[in-house]
């Protein structure tokens, strides 16, 4: 799913205590299905969506902001380590090669999953928007 994310601040607190001692309201305005991203970027495509690697914990999708290693990366959202296949190795031995790395707004193929029917039928969108700057 494309997403434009604009926030309201050049730059984002770094902690809780900075969120409150600007004053400042902050916040973020996400469009779902943007053609565009906040710069006004295109996505990038690409067509293996079913190699990119999912956090073994929270189930989320690995992306610019996870933290790659020689053999395992590092989830965004949960900080879980996780391993990656010998085939995500070799694919990640190029990082600038796979989309993923490439933008964080990008446009991945699924693979179709059921009959024709299901595949027609509107299904759900999910957002998850995670304020990293405040504490647990």
């Amino acid at each position: 799913v494309s997403m434009a994310v604009r926030a309201t601040v050049v730059r984002f607190p770094m902690d809780p205590n900075a969120l409150e001692s600007s004053g400042l309201p902050w916040g973020v305005t996400v469009t779902p299905f943007a053609a565009k991203d906040e710069n006004g970027n295109p996505p990038v495509y690409g067509s293996d969506s079913h190699l990119l690697p999912r956090c073994e914990n929270c189930w989320a999708y690995y992306n610019t902001y996870c933290e790659l290693e020689q053999w395992a990366w590092s989830c965004a959202f949960c900080g879980t380590l996780n391993g990656l296949s010998s085939q995500a190795i070799g694919r990640y031995s190029l990082p600038q090669s796979c989309p993923e790395n490439m933008s964080s707004f990008i446009d991945l193929e699924l693979p179709v999953e059921g009959s024709e029917e299901e595949v027609l039928q509107a299904r759900p969108v999910y957002v998850a928007a995670v304020d990293l700057s405040s504490s647990e």
